[in-house]
């Protein structure tokens, strides 16, 4: 799948709106507008600058318009994104926006990854045996 395919699918998932999806006979609410309300996660988004600048009107002006639709809906989304990408390194060369850096508060939060982690084992056996408590199993483990 290309990189356009990706970028389409994803507004088209976002944004959707009656007949933006194949089979679509009635209006369908897309991701952001069931997100109203609530907290929307963004994970590895790949948004073209296009696609960008919607979503930050969506961050700054709580609004949108639907993929082939003409009316401005509003939409209070708190928004939380993850990237393994370096913004900065991006943002120099061109394919991220500087402005949705700076309008979206971005804080870096570096970690290393779980699987170097060595105490997971044993945090996960942790979990399951108060979960299997608090469920009347502590056969679990």
């Amino acid at each position: 799948m290309t990189a356009g395919a990706v970028a389409e699918l994803l507004e088209s998932e976002l944004f959707v709106t009656k007949g933006c999806v194949h089979g679509a006979h009635a209006r369908q609410r897309g991701r952001i507008e069931l997100a109203d309300g609530g907290t929307f996660f963004l994970d590895e988004g790949g948004a073209g600058a296009w696609l960008q600048a919607k979503l930050l009107r969506v961050l700054q002006e709580k609004q949108f318009e639907r993929v082939g639709g003409r009316q401005v809906v509003e939409a209070d989304v708190r928004w939380v994104a993850a990237t393994n990408r370096n913004l900065a390194q991006m943002v120099q060369e061109g394919t991220f926006r500087g402005d949705s850096t700076i309008a979206c508060r971005c804080s870096p939060c570096s970690c290393r990854p779980a699987r170097s982690a060595r105490d997971i084992g044993p945090l996960a056996d942790h979990l399951i045996r108060r979960i299997g408590v608090s469920l009347g199993r502590p056969d679990l483990t």
